[in-house]
């Protein structure tokens, strides 16, 4: 057996869920990046993206995005593109190699 001598740091579990709550209407559209699955609302209520790993397009930034510890409040009338992965959140600029 093989020890593992590094120490142990302590790792933030990588989030299970994206939970959007809008606070206008919004168009969205999102690419599950484990599964290649995509969904598409428009919608005033809350939505849940089961799954860690995920490409998300909104109409509109006026959202409240929880994903793990962070929230997320891009406040902003113009379409943003949001990259979850593995825990870390990167807004992306278009085109990029999610959008086909």
């Amino acid at each position: 057996a093989k020890e593992n001598s590094q120490p142990q740091q302590k790792v933030t579990a990588t989030p299970k869920t994206i939970k959007i709550f809008p606070n206008e209407k919004v168009w969205l559209k999102a690419l599950n990046l484990d599964n290649n699955k995509t969904v598409e609302y428009l919608t005033n209520n809350p939505k849940t993206l089961i799954g860690p790993n995920w490409y998300v397009k909104f109409g509109h930034g006026n959202i409240t995005i929880n994903y793990g510890n962070q929230t997320i409040n891009p406040q902003t009338k113009k379409i943003i593109r949001i990259l979850f992965k593995n825990g870390k959140v990167e807004y992306l600029k278009k085109p990029n190699r999610y959008e086909k």
